[in-house]
């Protein structure tokens, strides 16, 4: 799908050129590859355009979804799960959409702002989405043991790396001023990094992040049951296969 293609791209390329720049490899935040240079135009762009995918996708998934709900019986929940689900994949659009114009170490708070609903957002999401497929599909045990897993990372991921950052900021790390000599001395600043709990923190935030777009995969089980194009993904009511080829037909 191109809304994980697309990000993975980005990253793994802004990464190669913080690498051919000399910059240390471990361990940079990912906000740290759109900072300077080319880095920071293909950043933007890059997060821009997986926005635009991402929010065309949150809206294709809420109407698939939504003909999927006419067949069960249990509406109510299923419906507030979906539109939960719609909403936060909303804010994740635009929080991605945005994080690229605020390079942290010129606009820190609007950056942070954009950056704490992608993480938190999009591990709420993936929890709506892992209650929605097990609610909705029949899948099999490895493929509900992978979500699972996955949702799991996220959040295990998200605490420890807020906890890093906790405990640098008890042990007096300013991020504020290192960010400060990011921008007067960019090549100071990145070749001139420690294993410290922040870069602790940067690899919570890179599993977590590397989770999230690992869920969006999932989404195609939706799209399976809709058009009718697998077996394996088949919906808990016999009936709702009926009306859903009749839908995509």
């Amino acid at each position: 799908m191109a809304g994980t293609l697309v990000p993975s791209i980005t990253v793994v390329t802004c990464y190669g050129m913080w690498l051919v720049r000399g910059c240390s490899p471990f361990m940079p935040f990912i906000s740290d590859l759109g900072m300077h240079g080319g880095m920071r135009f293909l950043f933007c762009g890059g997060l821009a355009v997986t926005a635009v995918f991402q929010a065309n996708t949150n809206i294709d998934v809420w109407y698939v979804r939504c003909c999927s709900i006419q067949c069960t019986r249990n509406k109510t929940l299923l419906q507030m799960i979906n539109c939960l689900s719609a909403m936060t994949g909303l804010v994740i659009a635009l929080g991605i959409a945005c994080l690229g114009f605020f390079p942290w170490d010129i606009a820190l708070g609007p950056h942070l702002l954009c950056a704490r609903a992608i993480f938190f957002g999009g591990t709420g999401w993936a929890c709506y989405n892992l209650a929605w497929q097990w609610k909705m599909l029949r899948l099999s045990k490895a493929r509900k043991c992978v979500q699972f897993a996955s949702v799991v990372l996220s959040v295990t991921s998200l605490v420890l790396m807020t906890y890093y950052i906790v405990l640098a900021r008890e042990k007096g790390v300013n991020i504020a001023i290192l960010l400060d000599k990011a921008y007067s001395n960019f090549d100071v600043y990145c070749r001139d990094k420690h294993f410290d709990e922040l870069s602790m923190a940067a690899v919570f935030e890179w599993l977590l992040i590397s989770s999230l777009v690992g869920s969006v995969t999932t989404l195609q089980a939706d799209f399976n049951l809709y058009f009718g194009a697998s077996t394996t993904t088949m919906p808990l009511d016999d009936s709702l296969s009926v009306t859903l080829t009749n839908h995509a037909g």
